[in-house]
């Protein structure tokens, strides 16, 4: 249900662009966000992870495409995405990954391209578009920019449930959004909707216990959840102390926005679609 991973940082490659205007990127939208990137030229897709703050590979696909792993797991790569380029980029590898739709998804690319510029991830248009410096016109956003805490290359945001806020980790590489449980025992939550599970929340962590339960309503970014449906989890992984997040916020509210992430003036545009109420 969840793909969410979190990894150490490694060094964030050099993108760059002849372009003087803003770009598409190549991507699908079927619930998650996926991006094509030409890999040691072989072309190949990815999630675009906003809650990850490396780029990960799978190891088979990584030495099918002449890549070698270097001791800690690492490989570097000549990278294209659009018109964008990185030479000797750096991925993690990891283990096997999945498929949506007959498109091979081989791993997933997180802040090191985000910040790179200044993107949207239109989840109204379906479309990632990319834009140089100097292209972009924050008034063309339709909304007032919201700050964003770019610390430690992720991306943390506040929402609310009813009046009471929260700090989350602005994640479109996961399915739903989660509240841990310190933050959870502040709010008023309805009845649960599923019987405790396990879940794993982060690549490579421990599993932990979750219930999805009805909250009170949330609010973010003008857009307001009547009765939105989240996951609480027991305990939060060990990269995501809750003394810097209260939960994630994923796909199921991003998906209603037109969201545009500038990193370096560390601000959010985001453009809810359609009305400012809506139910999920």
């Amino acid at each position: 249900m969840l793909a969410f991973v979190m990894a150490a940082l490694f060094g964030v490659p050099q993108f760059a662009t002849g372009a003087t205007t803003p770009q598409t990127i190549p991507s699908i939208f079927e619930d998650r966000v996926l991006i094509q990137a030409t890999v040691n030229g072989r072309p190949l897709w990815f999630h675009l992870d906003t809650g990850a703050n490396g780029m990960f590979i799978d190891r088979n696909v990584a030495v099918a495409s002449g890549l070698t792993p270097a001791s800690d797991g690492s490989v570097t790569a000549d990278v294209t995405i659009g018109s964008l380029r990185a030479t000797n980029a750096q991925f993690h590898t990891i283990s096997a990954y999945g498929f949506a739709s007959g498109v091979t998804i081989v791993g997933l690319i997180g802040t090191p391209l985000l910040e790179s510029g200044i993107f949207t991830i239109d989840f109204v248009k379906k479309q990632v578009l990319f834009y140089p410096p100097g292209s972009f016109d924050p008034s063309s956003a339709g909304v007032a920019p919201t700050p964003i805490d770019f610390d430690g290359h992720v991306t943390r945001v506040h929402a609310w449930f009813a009046s009471t806020r929260a700090t989350m980790l602005l994640d479109t590489g996961a399915q739903i959004s989660m509240l841990f449980q310190p933050f959870a025992n502040d709010v008023t939550l309805g009845g649960p909707v599923t019987d405790p599970a396990s879940i794993t929340v982060g690549y490579g962590m421990k599993p932990t216990t979750e219930r999805q339960y009805h909250v009170k309503p949330l609010t973010f970014g003008g857009l307001r959840v009547r009765d939105p449906v989240i996951d609480v989890v027991d305990q939060a992984p060990p990269i995501l102390p809750t003394t810097l997040f209260d939960g994630v916020l994923g796909r199921d509210v991003l998906r209603f926005f037109r969201m545009t992430l500038d990193y370096a003036d560390q601000v959010g545009y985001f453009d809810p679609r359609g009305g400012k109420t809506v139910d999920p």
